[in-house]
């Protein structure tokens, strides 16, 4: 899916086993082929990114929070920022991750512009 080299998946396999997070089988059929599974704790992980990601959704709170954030540090300094965000989970995480959190948000900001009848503010105290 994520059109990695060996070497890249093999790393991230190694780290997410690390961390207790999945676990790695030999195949009966054969030997030469690796089981990927997640573990419980890879389980309840992916359980709190789905309540969290929920939680953006309901909570306008943090765009309010973002439109706070542009205003007081200006529109250069936190585009930077977010460069930097992105740029630090991409290395650390993946693509994939950053995208799926990328779509999120803009459907989340999308949702509460249009509850605010289109107003590009969104009334942050």
């Amino acid at each position: 899916m994520g059109l990695w080299d060996i070497s890249t998946t093999q790393r991230i396999v190694t780290n997410l086993r690390k961390r207790e997070l999945v676990e790695i089988n030999k195949s009966k059929e054969d030997s030469r082929i690796r089981l990927v599974s997640l573990t419980q704790n890879g389980w309840n992980l992916i359980e709190s990114a789905y309540d969290y990601s929920l939680q953006m959704e309901l909570n306008p709170d943090l765009v309010c929070a973002l439109e706070k954030a542009m205003n007081k540090y200006g529109d250069e300094d936190f585009r930077k920022f977010i460069e930097i965000g992105i740029y630090m989970c991409t290395e650390l995480i993946s693509e994939d991750y950053v995208n799926w959190v990328y779509n999120v948000m803009e459907t989340s900001l999308k949702r509460n512009i249009k509850a605010q009848g289109n107003n590009n503010s969104c009334g942050c105290k």
